[in-house]
């Protein structure tokens, strides 16, 4: 067993147990490594960055979610205020930080959301969703392109 594995295996991602555990070639933007987690009983592989995966690892399972959303929150709130103490912010300069954080973001994810549903990155349009842009033909184009594993019934779905 790798030192890694040694590590981590074992231990908890809230309730699911770390089954497996192996480092990617993908890297943060920093340089941070990627880890790709097996979490075993069905509830599959997640990707987590060194930093995240130090801050979710627990030796007990966890109902609490948020109390993983709540680590990574606080350890990312210094970093922002340091960032707005360097450019010396105003008070109601904030709002705007975080309403600009939240459109870039927005952008990333809506990128990669047309390069899904499309293949193509030409036709990206910034500031359009490309949900908008979906039939539900479309939607079960892409679904039945979904490799079978087992059948997912509404009721497992949460809805």
């Amino acid at each position: 067993m790798d030192d890694l594995s040694k590590k981590y295996v074992g231990k908890f991602i809230g309730k699911d147990q770390i089954r497996g555990i192996a480092v990617l070639a993908q890297t943060t933007p920093a340089g941070s490594a990627v880890f790709e987690i097996d979490l075993g009983d069905g509830a599959g592989k997640t990707r987590l960055p060194e930093k995240a995966l130090v801050l979710s690892v627990t030796d007990a399972p966890e109902n609490n979610y948020a109390e993983g959303l709540s680590a990574r929150i606080n350890a990312i709130a210094p970093i922002i205020i340091e960032a707005a103490e360097e450019y010396d912010l105003k008070f109601y300069e904030v709002r705007a930080l975080g309403d600009a954080v939240v459109s870039q973001l927005t952008l990333r994810f809506h990128r990669a959301q047309n390069f899904l549903w499309t293949g193509n990155d030409k036709n990206f349009i910034p500031g359009f969703d490309p949900m908008n842009d979906q039939s539900i033909l479309d939607a079960e184009r892409v679904i039945s392109s979904i490799p079978k594993l087992e059948e997912v019934k509404p009721d497992d779905a949460g809805e």
